[in-house]
This record gives C-alpha cells, structure tokens and sequence, in this order.
C-alpha cells in the first residue's frame, strides 16, 4: 500500500480531492502503476508553517501554490506534486471577476509561476484587462496585494491567504480553484511518481542487501574521489561506520590508495596488492559511467587472509563432497533368486550399526552393495569413504587411515590432516581389499573397532568415532588366518555379518538384462542388441563378472555406433572357438535317439534350450512381479506386447 498526502487550504477543497481520488481509485486505466493500492489522508494547512514537523509517514505529498514550494524547501526526500491550474481554471475565475469588476479596472491575477501561466493569453481572448504578479513567498503576499491596490485594480484574483487579504483591504476577491480536472491530473501525476519512487526504492534495497552481504568491501567514489557508498565489509576493514564517511575524499581513510599505480580514467584498473592497518589487501577498480559520461569509480577491497581462509574451507568441503555413496539397491538389476536374495540380505543388514563383510570375486560388484547397505540405513545423510587397501603403500596408508599432526612429516599439512575414519565420522566406511591390509595396520584397526576411537600420527589425543564399517574381500580370508597373513581377532571383529555374492557364471538368466542397462547407460541413439546376441552372450564364461562383461558392451557400442548389434558383431568380438559348449548342449538320458525320440542336431538342441531358459527367465520375473504382466515387462526391459508374444510362443 503507497499512502499519499493531500494539503488543502481548507476543508471544502479537501472534500472535493477526496471525491475525485475515490473516483480516480474506481476507474481502471490499465497504466502501470496500477498495479500498487493507494490511500490518502488529507491535512488543513495554509501555509507551510502551519506543518512545522513535516516528517510524514508517506511516500508522495499533493499541495498547490507557494506551500509547494516552501514543502520543497523543507524536506527533499518526500516528492511534493504541485495541483496546476488549467486554462480553464483561470477563464472561470477571470468570467466571475468580469461580472464583479464594476469599477472597470485591470483585474490583479495573483500567484506562483504555475499559477498565473497563460493568464494575459487568456484575458486577451476574453477582452479582459488584467495585471499579473508573481508572489515569490508568502512573505510578499501584503506587498504585492498593496502593489495591485496602488494599480488600480479593485477586483483580485488569488489563493487563499491572498484573497483574504485583499478582502481585508476592500477589494473584491475570487479564490482561483483547482476544478476537477486539474485534481485528476495531479492524482495521475502523484501516482506515477510515486510508483516510480517504490520501484526506485526496491532496487535500493536489493542493492543494499546485495552490497552489505558481500565478503568484498566495496566504495564508490565520485569524481573528486569523494566517498558516495561504504558496504558494511569495508566498515570492518578500515573500522569506520559508514554514517561517517559521506563526502570523505578517500586520502582521509586509505591513503595508501592515493600512492597505487591506477589506469587510465575510461578502462579498469587490474588487481593490485597493498598493505593497509596491518592487512594486505587486494584493490580492483572500475570506471563507473552514465550515458558514457565517467561520473565515478568503483573500488573493490579484499582482505587476502580471507581469501586464503575461504580457499581452506572450500577444499574441505569439496573433499567431504567427494565422500558420497552414489548408487542404491534400485542400480542393482537382476531376476535371478541368487542376486534378489542377497539384496534382501543387504537391506536386512543395512538396518543394523554391525560390521559387514562382502565376499565376492572381482567384479560382482561388491562396492555397489555397500553404497547400497549405506544409503539404505540411517547414516544416509554421513558420509561414505571408501579405499582400496590395495592401491597405497604401508606408509601412506597408515597416515590415510588414521591421519597425523602437524610436524609429522616434513612437507605436512599445516595444522595435520584427519584420517579417512574421522573423515567417516557418523557415516561409512568401506575398506575395500581388506587382505591387503599388512598385519602391523591390522592391529591398529582392531583397535579403532574395539575402542571406537583413532589417534593420528605423532600425536596423543584420541578422537572419538562413530562409524560403520564395512570391509570386502576376492579371496577366502580364513584360508590367510591360517597362513598367518590376517589376524585371527580381526577376522572375527570383522565377519559379524557376511554376505557372499554370486559370480556372473551362476547368475546367467541376468545376463541380458545387465547387457541392456549397460548399452543405455551408454545413451547412444538406435543403439540396440538383437536377442541371439544376447543368448550368446549368456552361454560365454565370464571370469571378469560384471565389470568384464561391461567392457565388452563398451568394446562393442565403440566399434558400432548408431547400429544394432548382432551375433556377428559378438562373435568377431568374442570368437566362437573360445565358448565354451552350454552345459545341457549333450543329449541327455532322456533323450536318446530313438524312432520316437530321434536325434537333434546341434542348432535345434541349442533353440530348445535357448527356449526352456526363456521360459524361465519369463517364469521368475511373473513370480518376482507377483504375476503382473506389466511389472514382469518392466522387470525384463521389455513392452507389454512383447512379453504377450514371448508367452504365447512358449506356451505359457
């Protein structure tokens, strides 16, 4: 709501601008500022000293005459809109002074510039002859009524205090009134300005805020190197309040400045490096310009040891960002019962605290199962750390583990570095390659899980943790215990929960399945892989699991872009000679060669059984969807319609 002011000379007048602002309220002109709602009040005055305190609540004031002028005067930051006073005004006044001015003299016309405006233009159409004065102030009022008297008018036209006046001195008056049209007009005026006022006003704000917000401190200069504008940051780096520094020519409060190399005045001056009150400080500059006419600068001051600081935090937190768990049980695609019962298994395990152990050769995705345990418990929201207890050597794992202090190593961090177990603090962490730990590491981890707390390198204090491990290993760790290359204690600390995972080898109705996630993981268009690739793919040996089989699809989504992929394109990839034959591809008892029985050759015996583990596959999705066609579908990567054929062709 935008509240607007109305000054009138008396009551009746004011009466009159309310009835017209309810009207011009009411009336849609579909401008602009007719967005905004506005209210008036309305306040008596005659004279702008009868407003001795003129601190309104309000954002545009509308008055007439020399109280304008003299509100103007009075306070700058509140626009004042002046009523004109139309042609039409002053021809209404000059006929009623006409019909009164019987003594035939020049009829006195009184008032401000704006007033008068087009008078003599006027009488002159009318016939009338008049005499105009401008009244500078209300100051002048009695000598320039006395002044119209000793002219010989008799008749004076006028405002309020004028008329009266003269009135006083036995001269006939008419007060020169605002006629409707002349209130309108200042109502449109007041609205205008005053919506442009409250646009002006939020851009100050957001300005403002944007500015006080700023790390930077930030100073606008005028031409004369004068202070305009001083940020809440610049306040704490020359420890000014910035009430104090409208109008200070900038040598006063940073002299140093005075002494910089600066551009020329029309291009930006690069960073510069000073010190100032015992900071070092990094100066930027920028010509301020309006029209392209160069009215100031702009000056940007950073503190630099807050710039190292923030660089500091900033690396931590990038860092802490890093240790995220990315996938869930939901990336983990598979109908087999192998897969869906460990996947159980790890979502019964993921709502306890305890430590687990994944066992799984390499590739069967044994890290995709403990991002998944950790994103499906309560630590969700920690973080997830994960190393290979392989991939450093003794000495840098231990500092990576448990971290050091400060001095440990020459060429240390300043202050020390956290181990990847604080890193972990109210999260994960996930010890891949557990085996590879040397034995000496392995006592100091048993003593982080049994104690739950960690001491850094060269230092005596112990950090308490609240961490939930989870380690993996690729080879049987109780045949190490036995070599003497694992310690027993740290076995059992460990295996509290086991899960083993299936080689791809014992998973292989997943196998088209995962070969269509990984073809539209690639997001190659028209890139698909017919169905006797897929079963071919199905019957190879896949000692490297799921990671071997994800770079043949890479292999063969690189050497045929934009195209199906067929058998052919399998075999000269993945040579025929070094599959090995199907398990079932020998005749078995039952079907021994017999007039009611005979033989199949090799390409029917592999169709039958390509047949039977369709079948399956179609069986255990139906089961694993509890029957729906629809989820079945989804569960195979296939539309509904496909799977009605497939069922219909296999008798099902």
């Amino acid at each position: 709501m935008i509240k607007m002011l109305y000054i009138a000379p008396f009551q009746k007048m004011a009466d009159d601008f309310i009835h017209v602002f309810e009207q011009h309220n009411r009336i849609s002109l579909k401008a602009e500022y007719e967005v905004e709602q506005y209210s008036l009040e309305t306040v008596i005055a005659r004279i702008p000293e009868d407003l001795p305190d003129f601190n309104f609540n309000v954002e545009v004031v509308i008055s007439r005459g020399l109280v304008s002028s003299g509100l103007r005067k009075q306070n700058v930051y509140i626009p004042v809109v002046e009523i004109p006073v139309a042609a039409n005004d002053i021809l209404r006044a000059l006929h009623k002074a006409r019909e009164i001015n019987t003594e035939n003299g020049p009829i006195a016309v009184t008032g401000s510039p704006n007033m008068i405006m087009g008078a003599d233009e006027i009488a002159s159409i009318l016939g009338v002859r008049i005499n105009t004065y401008v009244i500078p102030s209300d100051k002048d009022i009695p000598q320039v009524v006395e002044k119209a008297r000793s002219d010989g008018s008799t008749t004076l036209i006028g405002g309020i205090r004028t008329t009266l006046l003269a009135k006083a001195l036995g001269m006939k008056e008419i007060f020169l009134e605002s006629g409707r049209e002349s209130l309108w007009h200042s109502i449109t005026e007041a609205k205008r300005l005053a919506y442009l006022m409250r646009r002006e006003e939020e851009k100050t704000a957001r300005l403002n805020t944007i500015l006080n917000h700023s790390d930077d401190a930030i100073l606008v200069l005028n031409k004369k190197n004068r202070l305009s504008l001083f940020n809440k940051s610049a306040e704490r780096i020359f420890n000014l309040p910035a009430k104090n520094t409208h109008g200070l020519p900038i040598s006063s409060i940073f002299p140093e400045y005075m002494n910089l190399e600066t551009s020329p005045e029309n291009s930006e001056q690069e960073a510069v490096v000073t010190r100032h009150n015992g900071l070092t400080l990094n100066i930027s500059e920028s010509p301020l310009k309006v029209h392209n006419e160069i009215i100031g600068k702009l000056l940007t001051v950073q503190d630099i040891s807050k710039i190292q600081s923030l660089e500091q935090r900033i690396r931590e937190k990038l860092h802490q960002r890093g240790h995220v768990a990315k996938h869930c049980f939901d990336d983990i695609k598979g109908v087999s019962n192998s897969i869906r019962d460990r996947i159980q298994t790890a979502i019964e395990y993921s709502r306890t605290d305890s430590t687990i152990m994944i066992i799984g050769k390499t590739g069967t995705g044994k890290e995709l199962f403990a991002q998944s345990i950790h994103n499906e418990s309560q630590r969700q929201h920690g973080p997830f750390i994960a190393l290979n207890c392989a991939a450093l050597p003794e000495n840098l794992l231990e500092s990576e583990l448990f971290g050091y202090a400060e001095g440990t190593f020459t060429g240390g961090l300043k202050g020390g570095k956290p181990g990847l177990f604080e890193l972990a603090h109210q999260g994960t962490i996930f010890l891949d390659e557990i085996s590879e730990l040397p034995l000496q590491l392995q006592a100091k981890l048993l003593r982080v899980l049994q104690e739950k707390e960690v001491r850094r390198l060269g230092h005596d204090k112990v950090i308490p943790l609240n961490v939930r491990v989870i380690t993996a290993a690729n080879i049987n760790l109780l045949d190490q215990v036995q070599k003497g290359l694992f310690r027993e204690d740290l076995y059992y600390r460990l295996n509290i929960l086991e899960l083993t995972l299936p080689d791809l080898n014992e998973r292989r109705e997943d196998i088209p399945i995962l070969t269509r996630g990984i073809f539209e993981s690639f997001d190659i268009p028209n890139q698909m892989i017919t169905e006797d690739a897929l079963e071919y793919l199905k019957w190879r040996n896949w000692p490297g699991n799921i990671r071997q089989l994800r770079n043949i699809c890479e292999r063969l989504s690189v050497l045929n872009k934009n195209k199906t992929i067929d058998l052919a394109a399998v075999q000269k990839v993945l040579p025929f000679e070094h599959t090995p034959p199907p398990p079932q591809a020998s005749v078995s008892p039952q079907t021994h060669p017999s007039p009611e029985h005979p033989a199949l050759n090799p390409q029917e015996e592999l169709l039958k059984q390509k047949e039977e583990y369709e079948r399956q596959e179609i069986l255990e999705a139906l089961k694993l969807a509890g029957f729906n066609r629809g989820k079945a579908a989804e569960i195979l990567g296939v539309s509904r319609a496909t799977l009605w054929r497939r069922m219909k062709g296999l008798g099902l």
